[in-house]
């Protein structure tokens, strides 16, 4: 009997191993990196076009549920209108640190994120124009709030789609949007 335990113990503890082993391939310590395409979804007195722009992000995962990272972003000038016609163009760009926490560890892991930093902000307003708005430039704090999900292709090859919620303060205050991204990270 003590021999049937002890073997079945040692069948128990060797099928969790590869399975322990196989959930480290995705959640594994070290250093990523990733590019991405990023669609601003943006409300203003009048409206903002939707134009895409692209960033990128560098970051370590300490933890399996844990990493820090740097990102940025820059979206394609945009026009925002007013009253029907065009008013400005805008422009920015941001970059944050951010803390993400995963939900889960396996192939698929979902999470969510928080940061913050700066956006650059450059307002080309209209001459002459109906609601014109005026030409500013500005550099203010920004907060962003988000979450994703990474899909592990293999254990260095990632897709990735996530959104932020963008707060800016200060003269950019009205310029909160969220932001939609789809993109591919690479583990080392």
């Amino acid at each position: 009997m003590p021999r049937l335990i002890a073997i079945s113990a040692l069948l128990v503890f060797a099928g969790v191993g590869p399975a322990l082993a196989e959930d480290n391939e995705w959640s594994r310590d070290g250093p990523y990196l990733a590019i991405f395409i990023a669609v601003p979804f943006q409300t203003t007195e009048g409206g903002v076009d939707i134009e895409p722009g692209f960033g990128g992000r560098g970051g370590y995962r300490f933890h399996p549920h844990f990493s820090g990272e740097v990102q940025f972003e820059w979206l394609a000038p945009r026009d925002i209108k007013r009253g029907g016609s065009k008013a400005a163009k805008l422009k920015t760009v941001t970059a944050t640190a951010n803390a993400k926490g995963y939900l889960l560890t396996g192939r698929i892991q979902p999470y969510l994120l928080t940061g913050i930093g700066l956006m650059h902000s450059d307002l080309d307003g209209t001459t002459g124009g109906f609601g014109g708005l005026p030409k500013k430039q500005s550099d203010d704090f920004l907060a962003r709030f988000g979450g994703g999900v990474e899909l592990y292709i293999d254990p260095e090859t990632v897709l990735t789609l996530e959104s932020n919620y963008m707060l800016p303060t200060g003269d950019a205050s009205d310029l909160d949007h969220v932001l939609v991204s789809l993109g591919f990270q690479f583990r080392f």
